[in-house]
């Protein structure tokens, strides 16, 4: 006779596992950025160390690129330069130079091409030795020219069209190369002047308008 066996099912005890919690955002941030940061230096120091290893080896040979025109020993760097077209008297009608510059302020250019122009005048005896620009300023479209006694005298002693001649020649030769400037008004001694014959120095001058 069989020994009857109780089968009786077991209770089976589960435990639930807590729940897992992920760290706060600002927690992983910071381990992130740690890490990071660690790379970084081992990285750094790592390419130091090697950098060191290939200098004590000898290290690559170093390699210069020469470009453009190598300079001459004793030989000065000639500066920026800039021509200009000027319109100067010569006999009965205006005859077209070039004078160069400098290459600066466009006031400091301007007094530098006046003085070629004068020097072109004073060689055609046109203006006195002693004719010389003053002071030059602008105001807008507006450019106030300041010469000396000697100049206007000059100008006074020429016939009218010749001296209006010359003042054209002046007057162009700032406003074709000096933009945004379209008049020039003539002053004497830092005064503005009265004089209005063989010209008018009483107005301000501007080119004719082409039709």
């Amino acid at each position: 006779m069989k020994d009857e066996t109780d089968f009786r099912p077991r209770e089976r005890t589960v435990r639930r596992q807590p729940a897992e919690t992920k760290a706060p955002w600002i927690l992983r941030l910071v381990s992130w950025s740690a890490v990071m940061l660690l790379l970084f230096t081992l990285g750094y120091f790592g390419t130091g160390l090697v950098l060191k290893w290939v200098d004590s080896k000898g290290g690559p040979q170093e390699t210069t690129v020469v470009s453009g025109k190598e300079p001459v020993l004793g030989e000065t760097p000639k500066a920026p330069q800039n021509e200009y077209r000027v319109y100067s008297l010569k006999g009965n009608q205006l005859s077209e130079s070039r004078v160069e510059t400098a290459g600066g302020l466009m006031e400091s250019d301007l007094r530098e091409v006046l003085q070629g122009l004068f020097s072109l005048l004073q060689a055609e005896g046109v203006l006195d030795p002693q004719s010389a620009v003053l002071h030059i300023f602008r105001a807008g479209d507006l450019l106030y020219l300041d010469v000396n006694d000697a100049c206007v005298r000059s100008i006074a002693s020429l016939p009218p069209e010749k001296a209006n001649l010359v003042m054209t020649g002046v007057v162009r030769t700032i406003i074709e190369n000096f933009r945004p400037v379209t008049r020039v008004r003539f002053l004497v001694n830092g005064r503005e002047s009265t004089e209005t014959t063989p010209v008018n120095l009483a107005v301000a001058w501007q080119l004719a308008r082409k039709p």
